[in-house]
């Protein structure tokens, strides 16, 4: 079980070395970010949702991703107005614990962990949900922040002009499509995709030891602290959920694994976009994405018992 964390880590390790040895540059980061998120990811993504055998078991697996993400994001909202604290704060909660790495470190965990094809599917759809709700929640968020009293025409276009132009979602929805309108892909263009799709695990895994590395890390207690509700709450919830609704054990153990997932990298484009705690989050992403690689073997151990 705990080999899995070892690949990882070794992936890990190569990508800092490389970079502390030069062969890459600071910045260098970005072209394989491009390649995982342009081109892998989309291919991946696509073709598994293509495949994905459409039954109730989807539809139960969609609402045991998003129920816990809404129940946690309003229970800091109660709180944060109960107490009277900083809208900054919840605003800070709320983008730590909605949007995590369930494609750029999911998915390759879930290839190295369980590399069945059912596995693979379910990691794809979890990843196409919880990246659609997690994105419109961080950029939600941060409009709302910055602009109070945004009116929900004006959030609603923002989110839209986003999502237009993001190969991920545009991925998700041709997915589902092609597969509704019974449109399969197979042959050449199958084995083409799949070997693109396949890339995604080593690549993104080693891209992030080049993004690790050179940078600062002065709030590492913060980072420690934010980091606990994806790492405790959000697949506590999930798993009770799983169980509310039902999910067979291999969708209960991906899903709840899932659900655990580091925080996106993502989350430093996305603040540095909108110039909120650059820092803080570039902190929480190194202490989230490192002790994963330990409680997600712990909590490998209690699912499955």
């Amino acid at each position: 079980m705990f080999s899995v964390s070892l690949q990882i880590i070794l992936v890990i390790a190569i990508g800092f070395l490389f970079r502390h040895l030069r062969i890459f540059k600071a910045g260098d980061e970005r072209v394989f970010n491009a390649y995982v998120y342009y081109v892998a990811l989309p291919a991946f993504i696509f073709l598994e949702l293509n495949h994905l055998p459409l039954r109730k078991e989807t539809l139960k697996v969609v609402a045991v991703v998003a129920v816990p993400i809404i129940i946690i994001l309003m229970f800091y909202w109660i709180v944060v107005k109960l107490f009277k604290l900083d809208r900054k704060l919840f605003t800070t909660l709320a983008l730590s614990t909605a949007f995590g790495s369930t494609a750029f470190f999911g998915i390759p965990y879930i290839t190295f962990a369980y590399p069945q094809t059912e596995s693979l599917q379910l990691a794809a759809l979890i990843a196409s949900v919880s990246g659609i709700f997690g994105l419109s929640t961080v950029v939600s968020l941060l409009e709302l922040y910055y602009v109070p009293g945004l009116k929900l025409k004006e959030l609603l276009k923002v989110i839209i002009n986003r999502f237009k132009r993001n190969p991920l979602i545009l991925s998700i929805i041709a997915g589902f499509l092609s597969n509704v309108l019974g449109l399969k892909v197979g042959g050449g263009i199958y084995k083409g995709l799949d070997m693109i799709g396949k890339s995604t695990a080593v690549i993104a895994i080693f891209m992030l030891g080049l993004f690790l590395y050179g940078r600062t890390y002065k709030k590492i207690w913060q980072g420690v602290l934010l980091s606990l509700p994806r790492m405790l709450l959000m697949p506590f919830l999930t798993y009770i959920f799983a169980h509310l609704f039902g999910l067979t054990s291999t969708s209960l153990s991906i899903t709840v694994l899932l659900s655990a997932m580091p925080v996106a990298l993502t989350l430093i484009t996305l603040t540095q976009k909108y110039d909120f705690e650059v820092d803080l989050f570039a902190n929480l992403i190194l202490v989230s994405t490192l002790s994963s690689l330990a409680y997600l073997n712990l909590l490998r151990v209690l699912i499955s018992k």
